[in-house]
């Protein structure tokens, strides 16, 4: 049974995120390490709104950007909408580029726990974060260099010089767009052999056998390669 609590969550995704419309055929794709509860409050919300939804297991994958099995991803191509609930990320893959150019809306809520559908950003104001979120790319555009300080001891310089900087604001309305979720993320990258510094505690490491960071980790970093790692064993 859906907690009662989860059904708004699912709703606001399927509603505002998604902007779902009745009749549009939709996919949900999960694999067996993931919180059926949330698969399920998904599920009803899609049906709820008109979709004709299909829903297709398969076994995770070790980490981010490995694309799914062929006959997914002969599913996903013949969607209007396709909602991967995985345990790492899906978007980055080839097939997923390809659903893209098919049209497809895709929202990816990997690593997603039954917490995030009562509290935190899933609950945030989309129009607020897509202003917030637009604001910041402008600023970033305009940046000629960078620098990334954390208290933790993190201090790394790059350029950004002719670097354009991508609003992903956490929706996916229209075809051929994806969305993470929740999500606002202003989304830019150094150019290429100018980032010099150090590297410590990093948040997440996309692999099974690392995910969120809770050991030690101090990673140097010159001319844009990683020059040492030191830390924990998991370093």
């Amino acid at each position: 049974m859906i907690p009662f609590n989860m059904a708004p969550t699912a709703r606001r995704i399927v509603e505002q995120v998604l902007a779902t419309r009745s009749g549009e055929r939709a996919l949900l794709v999960t694999d067996s390490d993931r919180p059926a509860s949330v698969t399920e409050a998904m599920a009803h919300a899609l049906s709820g709104a008109g979709t004709e939804l299909a829903i297709m297991h398969m076994a995770p994958h070790l980490m981010g950007g490995i694309d799914p099995p062929p006959h997914v991803a002969a599913a996903m191509y013949e969607s209007d909408i396709v909602v991967l609930q995985t345990s790492f990320a899906t978007v980055h893959t080839n097939t997923v580029r390809e659903s893209l150019k098919r049209g497809t809306r895709v929202l990816d809520m990997w690593g997603w726990v039954e917490e995030m559908m009562v509290v935190g950003g899933a609950l945030a104001d989309y129009d607020e974060v897509a202003r917030i979120t637009h604001r910041t790319a402008e600023v970033l555009t305009r940046a000629q260099t960078g620098r990334f300080t954390t208290p933790d001891g993190c201090d790394m310089s790059f350029s950004l010089a002719g670097r354009p900087c991508h609003s992903l604001i956490g929706v996916a309305r229209e075809p051929g767009q994806f969305a993470a979720c929740p999500d606002g993320e202003a989304a830019i990258s150094p150019l290429e052999g100018t980032a010099d510094g150090v590297m410590v505690n990093p948040f997440s490491i996309e692999r099974q056998d690392l995910g969120f960071v809770t050991e030690p980790i101090r990673l140097e970093v010159r001319s844009g390669k990683v020059t040492s790692i030191m830390g924990s064993p998991a370093a």
